[in-house]
């Protein structure tokens, strides 16, 4: 063993690290222009854009979150999962928050906020979105480093040339290290690319895990430990509420509308958007998410599954024991909760398959990291110093702001990480700090690109109550950690009174209509169009045959979902499935998921190799539009052109 690992799993790592590093340094030299640095030169195609997003999924952070679920909640949670990733579809797939944000051909959020409302807006949502992402951001090193200390054995402190260190205070130095890196050399460009990479290798291997716990832990093992549990009723039968942990059905139904809302509101996620080849790709990049539920969450959802049939069933009682003296040193409880599943889990894998775990781990960590930097590091430098500054830069000096911006942005998550003492579960302190920017300023966005009558008033007076109710609710949270509320409700309840706010105060200050028509660079033919019409025309004009195949597919597999929950929800209030049903349903949809994952792991990682080869063609060739900067002209995004002259220009 060498720090914790075997020789044959710190191979695997050390492998893959190095073919990451050599794949981001040749992507450098495709960066044209601050447009390539911060949206690739919008030119990622759907396979790519929606690949490379769902790597982020895979970082510490993101699975820890999801398995602090799971474990809590147990298999009832892949059945609220169900309408928490397909009824937010009925609503995407029309394009909603995608569609004209990549229409408006905005940089960031903010951008969109100086174009439709005023430019202080744009600064002070500026600043509240860094502020807020960065706090969100903060604990994703901390969180990561805890998981790999845990996970791969690694000794609690080290010694670096006679000086004792906390072992995560290195790792969180390591994991922002190589991101930074990453996000500093090639910007959008090579994060789209090497993220791409990353999720590719990742979904392989976890098939491979998969199928080693399904050879390490029969179903029959699974079904006596959930039911030797006391809440077992509560575990397998998902309207069995008695009992239930926090993760219920009111969590779930908050995070479904949290699905839509937040779409184009959080800056990681719109970016995705904004680096589309056009609307069209980024409308059918979020069509296209609805099948990484089938990859990637499934893996993720399998394994704290299996970690709580090894706390549980007397078959592993011996390793369970082992599980519970590592965390009797743990002394806090929400540290502890997190960390059952990655001790538990690794004593139920062999040598060679923790380094390849190890390895996923790492990528989704790092691909969360750069993206998350870069993100917010190009609001603090578009959105706030640039516009404070009031003059512009040359392309080299803005690509070379941006460049310290990231640097110092992964010292303050770095710091941030080791000073920060969490209190609540993760996905909850995420979704409340995040809310300090989003729960407010999230309507405004989504107004700006829909409603004529909305207003600067209305929008001011929902970004500053939104921020305020927000970092309230944090610092009372910080002093005591049974405060009242936890953070999912706090930040909804935040956000339908800013929703509410922002409506009654824009419709108090009645300015004229605004002209979405100019800020969306529709051509005149496109104008003065119903929504149903618009929506029609595109659907004939601009999906092809196989686009129509994969929105049909799509809908098909929403509805089909949505109506099981529905038929399954109203035969409980009279004749509820027995337990016994849950199990077998279980195990089928566990069945379907995998041979369904399997197939569209392939899928996209053909598509995704064509448009990685695609999009650097196109930056080999394109010209760098200087005036596409992420500046204002007017209510329009300076640079901007109509997608024919786009296209043509691209040709040149």
């Amino acid at each position: 063993m060498i720090f914790g690992m075997h020789w044959i799993d710190w191979s695997v790592v050390i492998c893959m690290l190095t073919g990451l590093s050599t794949v981001a340094w040749l992507c450098r030299r495709y960066n044209k222009g601050v447009a390539g640095f911060l949206v690739a030169g919008r030119g990622a195609g759907r396979y790519l854009g929606v690949s490379s997003a769902s790597i982020s999924g895979l970082g510490g952070v993101s699975i820890l979150a999801t398995w602090q679920a799971y474990y809590k909640a147990g298999p009832t949670m892949l059945w609220w999962t169900l309408p928490l990733f397909t009824l937010p579809l009925l609503i995407l797939m029309t394009g909603f928050g995608t569609y004209r944000l990549r229409q408006s051909r905005v940089m960031t959020i903010p951008q969109l906020l100086e174009m439709r409302y005023s430019k202080s807006l744009r600064i002070f949502c500026g600043i509240l979105a860094y502020l807020g992402g960065m706090i969100n951001m903060g604990i994703f090193p901390a969180v990561a480093a805890v998981f790999f200390v845990y996970f791969c054995g690694f000794p609690p402190e080290v010694n670096f040339w006679g000086v004792q260190l906390q072992t995560t205070t290195c790792i969180i130095f390591i994991i922002v290290g190589i991101s930074a890196l990453i996000a500093i050399v090639g910007g959008q460009t090579t994060i789209i690319i090497t993220d791409f990479l990353q999720s590719v290798i990742a979904n392989f291997l976890l098939i491979g895990i998969v199928i080693v716990l399904y050879k390490t832990i029969s179903w029959n093992q699974a079904v006596q430990a959930f039911q030797g549990t006391a809440n077992s009723e509560a575990l397998l039968n998902p309207y069995h509420f008695k009992g239930a942990s926090e993760f219920n059905i009111v969590y779930f139904m908050i995070c479904t509308f949290f699905n839509v809302y937040i779409t184009c509101v959080w800056a990681p996620t719109a970016s995705q958007a904004s680096s589309a080849k056009n609307a069209h790709e980024s409308l059918m990049m979020r069509i296209l998410s609805t099948f990484r539920e089938f990859g990637v969450f499934l893996a993720v959802a399998l394994i704290p599954l299996a970690a709580y049939v090894l706390m549980h069933h007397s078959d592993f009682s011996a390793s369970a024991l082992k599980v519970q003296n590592i965390l009797s040193t743990v002394d806090s409880e929400q540290i502890r909760s997190q960390m059952v599943i990655p001790a538990a889990f690794r004593l139920l894998l062999p040598v060679g398959v923790i380094g390849t775990f190890t390895v996923i781990v790492l990528f989704g960590t790092i691909g969360t990291h750069d993206s998350y930097l870069l993100s917010w590091t190009s609001v603090l430098i578009q959105d706030i110093i640039i516009p404070i500054i009031g003059k512009p830069l040359t392309p080299k000096q803005h690509v070379f702001i941006l460049r310290v911006g990231i640097a110092l942005g992964g010292i303050f998550i770095s710091v941030f990480s080791i000073l920060f003492r969490q209190n609540d579960n993760i996905s909850m302190f995420l979704a409340i700090s995040g809310a300090i920017f989003f729960s407010g300023s999230g309507v405004a966005i989504i107004a700006a690109q829909y409603w004529t009558r909305a207003t600067k008033e209305g929008a001011w007076t929902a970004a500053i109550v939104g921020a305020v109710l927000s970092i309230l609710y944090i610092v009372c949270k910080t002093i005591d950690k049974d405060f009242m509320l936890n953070g999912t409700l706090a930040t909804f309840f935040i956000t339908m009174l800013c929703i509410v706010l922002f409506i009654v105060v824009s419709l108090l200050t009645k300015d004229p209509s605004f002209d979405l028509d100019t800020m969306l660079n529709r051509r005149p033919n496109e104008k003065s169009k119903s929504f149903i019409q618009t929506h029609w025309q595109e659907f004939k004009k601009e999906f092809s045959r196989i686009d129509k195949m994969i929105f049909a597919g799509v809908l098909v597999y929403v509805l089909s979902a949505l109506s099981l929950v529905g038929i399954i929800s109203i035969m409980s209030v009279w004749r509820p499935p027995s337990t016994e049903f849950w199990i077998d349903f279980w195990l089928y949809l566990l069945i379907v998921k995998f041979v369904v994952g399997v197939l569209i792991v392939i899928w996209f990682a053909w598509g995704g190799i064509r448009d990685s080869f695609r999009l650097i063609n196109q930056l080999k060739t394109c010209n760098i539009d200087v005036s596409d900067d992420g500046s204002v002209e007017g209510v329009k995004a300076a640079g901007s052109t109509t997608e024919e002259e786009l296209v043509l220009q691209r040709k040149v």
